[in-house]
């Protein structure tokens, strides 16, 4: 009797500790099986991502939409009010300061084995050189739904066809920015890379590249 006592006992700590665990643990949403954010710097040269950055200011000058400087950032400028702030306190211009941008990405497998990436928030400052700080020039959150359909609706012309476009959520996959030269991880998971930085991003690039190829066979 005494025995059978102990093996309850020690069944319900052992249910208890099951779900204290299941509470309190982070855990993927209902229908997840995996999730995975990661954030780049990238520099913003002619290219692609300087098309981007000029088809973004002008949507936002024709639908009057306001954004703020930074993430901790709380006031809001429209484009009008973001150029003469940043002249007047910066010294530097919207499109021509802008140099780097830290783009946010946020990689799921859902139970259906469905891989999805796509950019969360991307962040463009003025990076004066080595040692000096960041300058902070407009920061968007990208699932909004305006910005969610100029990643996937505008693009750049395919130079063989003119007709074709290339969206600009494929210039700006993970793969496609992390495998330029001067991009550099900075955080996986919410965690700072603060060595290895280059093997982790080929780690995260192979990584990224299998499920995307899997995804699709």
């Amino acid at each position: 009797m005494t025995s059978s006592i102990r093996c309850l006992r020690s069944a319900g700590l052992l249910g208890l500790l099951t779900l204290s665990c299941f509470l309190f643990c982070p855990q993927p949403a209902q229908g997840q099986l995996w999730l995975q954010t990661s954030r780049v710097i990238t520099p913003v040269e002619n290219g692609p991502t300087r098309v981007f950055l000029d088809t973004l200011v002008a949507v936002m000058e024709r639908k009057k939409i306001e954004v703020k400087r930074s993430p901790e950032g709380e006031q809001t400028f429209t484009i009008e009010e973001l150029r003469t702030e940043l002249i007047e306190e910066e010294g530097v211009g919207l499109r021509s300061g802008v140099n780097h941008a830290f783009v946010d990405y946020r990689f799921s497998i859902d139970d259906g084995s469905n891989f999805e990436q796509r950019v969360s928030a991307i962040h463009f400052v003025f990076r004066p050189g080595p040692g000096q700080s960041d300058i902070p020039i407009m920061y968007l959150d990208a699932r909004q739904p305006w910005m969610t359909q100029l990643l996937q609706n505008k693009g750049t012309d395919l130079q063989t066809n003119e007709a074709a476009l290339i969206p600009f959520h494929r210039h700006l996959g993970f793969a496609q920015i992390a495998r330029q030269e001067e991009t550099q991880i900075v955080e996986i998971g919410g965690r700072t890379v603060r060595e290895g930085f280059q093997e982790q991003k080929e780690a995260l690039i192979r990584k990224v590249e299998r499920l995307t190829y899997e995804s699709y066979v």
